[in-house]
């Protein structure tokens, strides 16, 4: 939808304009009933226009019976003569209302009145990405991560019900509120992912696709039919942007910017901001890949590795912004909002937009978001044949049913406490036992962190720590000069450990015995530690896998063959180790790979580098400091000419496509 014209200054409001209301611009409203209005739709008072585009309007207005203000979304009555347009319309909120989950816009109410469709929304405070965005493209690295982990997280519940949206970009993302917390908007693309034919809805009379060029998927911009990966792929492409500092497809036009998101792979984000980690580098190209096969499966899995990215980043402190503003006001340096002075949630641009400067407000502790149902009056959850029932008591002697859709976990909490779970995410594989509690109170006492099966919330003081029993799922301890093998006995018995993070610690093989039933782990961090090959055999059974880092330390090939059949590897660290052609061969099957560090390894020679030829997904290697030759890096580079190669010999670019 199209940007109304801008006033020359003055900060936006969301109040009606002064004056007598302009009612004649919008016969289709129902007379005033109080002089404050421009009229009214449905039940609805209309108190002014928030913005306007394309086919509609949107209105600031009160519902008068609950007192509370909301958004008007509008179809205008020339549109709405249109039944494959009304159908859209409607369509949207039908979706979008299926969709109960935090970082997803709340519908609350679809109706029609004098022959006008409309939907009632929540008047949300703040801005959205897009706007944020202008005042300030390159975002820090780890509120970058934060804001797509929450896109994420709402993409995985449309996703679970069959929605794919198609039309994920940063106009249609909110930041709410001082925390900024991500709502997803306008599913008026969405549909149920179910047909494999063309959709021919999805298509203008001019045959012109739907969407928004610039962060369709490839196969979205050719007209085929689209799956949950399309919506991934434009995830990447915010994730880029953010990261980046602009967007990766580029062009004069909208056919050449059609054809880019077709055929051209841009460079890694991490060529423009030094700040990027290698494993977020990966992870964004992975979401970009031109196949869909080729980019992560589910939103859920992007939600774990972001969620991995987050402990490696240290994102739970309040972040620095050293980052230039060169358009004056820096959204990222201050999360303080009021109603005076922030925009509206509607899908639809605003009629102002602010050019004031607000006041320096130091921003909070981040809160990590608590996925739970948080009940005013506990109350009993009945698991029915058909679901979960929450049955809630009223201090009033009424009761308050709500259902919850299949599949879906409800949590019940009490100031941060967890007091029940029910739902298939509450079944755990074994029993909690009370070495998660001791092992996750060591590790705390330590400074680290940890989180806990089915949880979020990176917890950091024994006092977060669940009053239920739970089960100890990651722990982060790296570069703390405290941890050594004495005490880490604590973690006897944790086997639902999923990620352990001790780089740059005084672990050795003795320490990593009590690891020895951790069968789940996925992500392990031993650089610049004690362990040697003796150590490593507590993971011969291991086979879940996607980050290894080993560098830095005393590894040889031998260990390294504990790794063989990890078919999920995608980051893998061996800096200055022992590894030789031999020890990679151990990696044969790991054809996920992603990143490579070498660097240092002189026993790695051509023939090492050849298996990686069967990498397709293999974006950056390192090899300087090794035993390979020109000849050795033409080939790889024959074989993988999307990969980023840096050796003694230079650095050679991906091919461009």
């Amino acid at each position: 939808m199209t940007q109304p014209d801008q006033p020359a200054g003055g900060n936006p409001t969301l109040t009606a304009p002064t004056g007598p209301p302009p009612s004649a611009n919008f016969p289709f409203l129902a007379p005033q009933q109080q002089p404050d209005e421009i009229g009214r739709l449905g039940t609805y008072r209309v108190l002014g226009v928030l913005g306007a585009g394309g086919m509609g309007v949107v209105f600031r207005g009160e519902d008068p019976h609950l007192k509370r203000f909301v958004a008007l979304k509008v179809m205008l009555p020339q549109y709405a003569a249109d039944a494959t347009a009304v159908g859209r319309f409607l369509r949207e909120a039908r979706s979008q209302a299926a969709v109960e989950h935090d970082h997803v816009a709340v519908i609350h109410h679809v109706g029609e009145d004098r022959g006008v469709p409309f939907i009632a929304m929540p008047l949300l405070k703040g801005r959205s990405l897009s706007d944020a965005l202008k005042a300030n493209p390159r975002v820090p690295v780890a509120e970058a991560v934060r804001i797509v982990r929450e896109m994420a997280e709402g993409l995985a519940c449309a996703h679970a019900r069959g929605l794919v949206h198609r039309d994920i970009k940063p106009g249609n993302v909110w930041l709410e509120g001082d925390r900024r917390r991500v709502k997803i908007l306008d599913f008026g693309l969405a549909r149920v992912a179910t047909s494999d034919a063309v959709d021919p809805d999805h298509m203008t009379h001019t045959g012109a696709v739907l969407g928004t060029p610039a962060y369709m998927s490839p196969e979205q911009a050719q007209g085929e039919p689209v799956d949950v990966r399309s919506d991934l792929f434009s995830l990447g492409v915010v994730l880029y942007q953010m990261l980046a500092g602009r967007l990766p497809f580029q062009a004069a036009n909208i056919t050449g910017l059609l054809l880019a998101v077709v055929n051209k792979t841009p460079n890694p984000p991490g060529t423009e901001n030094p700040e990027v980690p290698p494993s977020l580098d990966a992870l964004t190209m992975r979401l970009l890949a031109k196949n869909p096969v080729d980019r992560p499966a589910t939103a859920a899995d992007v939600v774990e590795e972001l969620r991995v990215a987050e402990v490696a980043l240290g994102a739970t402190e309040p972040i620095r912004v050293g980052l230039p503003t060169p358009h004056g006001r820096d959204p990222w340096a201050s999360t303080a909002n009021t109603e005076a002075d922030s925009e509206t949630a509607t899908g639809l641009r605003t009629v102002s937009e602010s050019r004031g400067t607000p006041a320096t407000v130091p921003r909070e502790r981040r809160r990590w978001l608590k996925v739970a149902l948080v009940l005013a009056f506990v109350g009993l959850a009945a698991v029915a044949a058909d679901g979960i029932i929450v049955k809630i008591k009223n201090k009033d002697g009424t009761e308050t049913e709500i259902k919850v859709p299949d599949g879906a976990t409800v949590t019940v909490t009490k100031n941060d406490k967890e007091l029940g779970k029910f739902g298939p995410e509450a079944k755990v594989a074994t029993p909690a036992t009370a070495s998660d509690r001791k092992a996750a109170e060591y590790a705390l006492s330590l400074g680290g962190i940890v989180r806990v099966a089915g949880s979020l919330q990176i917890i950091k003081s024994p006092s977060d720590l669940p009053e239920k029993q739970f089960r100890l799922s990651e722990v982060d301890l790296h570069d703390n000069s405290k941890v050594g093998d004495t005490g880490l006995g604590a973690f006897e018995g944790c086997d639902e450990i999923t990620i352990i993070w001790m780089n740059g610690t005084a672990i050795g093989d003795e320490g990593l015995k009590h690891f020895k039933s951790c069968k789940k782990l996925r992500s392990i961090g031993l650089s610049d530690t004690k362990v040697s090959d003796k150590g490593l055999a507590q993971f011969q059974d291991c086979k879940l896998f996607e980050t290894i880092w080993l560098g830095n330390t005393s590894v040889t090939d031998a260990g390294l063959a504990s790794f063989k059949g990890c078919t999920n590897l995608s980051y893998l660290m061996l800096t200055n180790t022992a590894t030789t052609d031999v020890g990679l061969a151990h990696f044969k099957d790991s054809t996920k790979l992603t990143i490579v560090y070498l660097n240092g390894c002189s026993g790695v020679t051509d023939s090492g580098l050849a298996q990686f030829k069967e990498c397709k997904t293999l974006t950056r290697l390192f090899l300087t400091r090794t035993g390979v030759t020109r000849q050795g890096i033409d080939e790889l580079k024959k074989a993988l000419p999307q990969c980023k190669i840096e050796w003694d010999g230079g650095v050679i670019e991906p091919k461009a496509k």
